[in-house]
């Protein structure tokens, strides 16, 4: 149920989910939740890790499970290629940005 109407498997099109505490518990995925991935996989939707990490810190842990191709990494400041590791996407501050704002940090 979703605001009181039950939602049908052809309605999701597309599950996100956080990986640390979320996904994965400690260093793994809680069998439950491999599972449920590969249920939703089964079921045609796509499956994609969000992540805090950076890339190259997410890959490994990334790549040890059956995700669909793409990974939100940094706060979703990119999207990775999980099978390849191209950026598909960035965005991120303007190094014209970082100096005026580390200056009114300071004070």
């Amino acid at each position: 149920m979703l605001n009181g109407r039950r939602m049908d498997m052809p309605d999701i099109k597309l599950i996100v989910t956080d990986l640390d505490d979320t996904f994965i518990h400690g260093e793994y995925a809680p069998d439950m939740n491999v599972a449920a991935l590969h249920h939703a996989r089964e079921a045609g939707i796509a499956v994609i890790p969000c992540t805090g990490r950076p890339w190259l810190t997410a890959e490994e842990i990334v790549r040890g499970y059956e995700f669909d191709n793409l990974c939100v990494a940094c706060n979703g400041a990119s999207i990775v290629e999980i099978n390849s590791g191209k950026l598909r996407y960035r965005n991120r501050i303007a190094p014209s940005v970082v100096l005026p704002l580390l200056r009114i940090g300071h004070k």
